[in-house]
């Protein structure tokens, strides 16, 4: 019962505060009549707006209250609302993956060969074996040409006409070019959630259907970031590549392995957080706990 005591008392308080609004507001109005003094008036007036905009608060912060007292006892009985249960699946999806990646990190450590699976999509090299088939964020990055269009003025009239329109068009075209030139600045494109299979040879990539290899051998620099969830790739012809997601770490223990070493997969500063157990799903408070 004390769990609902809050919003009660809200409710309860909401009749009151326009009973004792209204009393103060007839006491005003007497002495006013009697004075005839525009204090007591105005006086009055903001008892009236009292009495009417106090209660409406108190009811809305009442009903406010009731549904989070009403949702802390769902939740309580484990029943969760649609979002909810989102919110729990898509945490418990990324706490699965980051195991997963913690998991196939000591294997590798103790030399031992992680669980192979088995493709139809790709045709392997030969010697080559698949260790997983994940669901990443794929990017890229690089610069390109953008086309804007540049409108030219023409005015007449008087003086000052003119100059206003001459100033209005060229305010226009540095605004297109500037959204041109920031269009086509280097950065991260090609944005879309994609299948990626990860081998002892390469990471494959389907890119709208097309799959796409981007070999070992051929990276020159790389930037696993476990606790973001995301692996870079650099090459010496291809624009870098970006992986991102919940088994982003899963990608890049393969990837740190067949390109450092062994060694590096306990010293790679980008693999540290992997050092840690993942974050069991839980859901944010509903309103303030009373």
């Amino acid at each position: 019962m004390r769990r609902h005591l809050h919003w009660v008392l809200l409710l309860l308080a909401a009749p009151v505060a326009y009973v004792v609004f209204m009393w103060f507001a007839s006491v005003m109005l007497h002495r006013s009549m009697q004075t005839h003094d525009i204090g007591w008036g105005l006086g009055e007036f903001a008892a009236i707006l009292a009495a009417v905009f106090v209660p409406v608060i108190l009811l809305i912060r009442s009903i406010v209250h009731m549904v989070r007292t009403y949702r802390r006892a769902q939740r309580a009985k484990g029943r969760y609302t649609k979002t909810e249960q989102r919110m729990l699946e898509r945490g418990a999806h990324a706490a699965n993956a980051w195991e997963h990646a913690r998991l196939v990190r000591a294997e590798l450590l103790a030399h031992r060969v992680p669980g192979t699976i088995r493709q139809w999509d790709v045709v392997p090299y030969p010697d080559e074996v698949f260790f997983a088939r994940l669901m990443l964020t794929y990017a890229r990055y690089y610069g390109t040409d953008v086309a804007y269009r540049q409108t030219s003025t023409f005015a007449f009239g008087r003086p000052a006409f003119v100059v206003g329109a001459l100033a209005v068009g060229a305010i226009a075209n540095a605004s297109a070019r500037s959204r041109a030139t920031a269009q086509a600045s280097p950065q991260w494109r090609d944005w879309q959630p994609t299948a990626v299979y990860v081998s002892n040879r390469r990471i494959v990539v389907d890119v709208g259907g097309q799959w796409l290899s981007f070999d070992y051998s051929t990276i020159v620099a790389m930037y696993p970031e476990a606790g973001s969830w995301t692996l870079i790739c650099q090459f010496p012809t291809a624009v870098p590549l970006l992986l991102s997601g919940d088994e982003a770490p899963i990608a890049a223990v393969f990837a740190v392995m067949q390109t450092y070493g062994a060694e590096a997969l306990r010293d790679h500063p980008g693999l540290q957080a992997l050092n840690t157990p993942a974050t069991q799903p839980s859901l944010p408070p509903v309103g303030k706990a009373r």
